[in-house]
């Protein structure tokens, strides 16, 4: 029985049969082992911004503005309230629209490539600490 999608006609193999394609031949992919680092720097048309994933999100329980401190060979994210001073928004998707954030990051990493029209992902988490409210502040390292 085909099965009618979009306008296409897709043919429906049931398990077993005679025209189905052996998947054994078929090289498995991983989506995790592409998808290394907790950060993401995506560059387009000349502007850049940071993506901060799902992990640091979590970490710092949706935080709507962050500040940013800046280490040797890591930096350092910790929640902040909309009214300190050079906190930066997060956007939806964790997005920060700021270039001169994405190349004070890009300058912290050796050896990653950030191509153009693309995100380059980077960064682990070394450790997350607590600061006197309670709130956690997450450190990433580049190296």
């Amino acid at each position: 029985m085909a099965k009618i999608i979009k306008g296409n006609n897709y043919k429906k193999v049931d398990f077993g049969s005679e025209s189905a394609i052996d998947l054994s031949k078929f090289t498995e992919l991983n989506a995790a082992s592409s998808r290394k680092g907790v950060i993401g720097i995506t560059e387009t048309g000349g502007s850049y911004r940071v993506a901060l994933y799902s992990d640091i999100l979590s970490i710092l329980e949706d935080a709507e503005f962050v500040k940013v401190l800046l280490g040797e060979k890591m930096i350092a994210i910790k929640p902040v309230s909309s009214d300190t001073f050079g906190a930066y928004e997060i956007k939806k998707g964790g997005i920060v629209y700021s270039s001169d954030l994405s190349e004070k990051i890009m300058s912290l990493t050796s050896g990653v490539e950030f191509k153009p029209n693309s995100t380059t992902r980077c960064g682990r988490i070394l450790e997350v600490q607590t600061d006197e409210e309670g709130r956690a502040t997450v450190i990433i390292s580049f190296d």
